[in-house]
């Protein structure tokens, strides 16, 4: 979805005032173009592909490997804030 559509339904702007949060490289992308503070989150749901409960269920070793994988450094845009929850999920 085009950000600056997104902004006019929300009602916000500037658009530097705005925080996009997202777990793919694409969407980290889109945020940093459209002027946002953007947050890149690893380890959840589109680039790891695990539910929470199989994220519970590896081993320290076995997250590290997915934590890698999905490291939104991976983006070619820099990021405002980088965010990786290493230990398992909490419910």
């Amino acid at each position: 979805m085009n950000m600056y559509k997104c902004f006019l339904d929300l009602g916000v702007w500037p658009a530097h005032a705005v925080v996009k949060v997202d777990d793919t490289g694409v969407g980290i992308d889109e945020g940093v173009a459209a002027g946002c503070w953007t947050v890149g989150v690893a380890l959840s749901g589109n680039e790891a592909g695990l539910t929470p409960s199989e994220l519970a269920a590896q081993s320290p070793d076995q997250r590290s490997e997915v934590c890698s994988f999905c490291r939104p450094e991976r983006t070619r845009s820099p990021l405002h804030h980088r965010h990786s929850r290493r230990s398992a999920p909490r419910h």
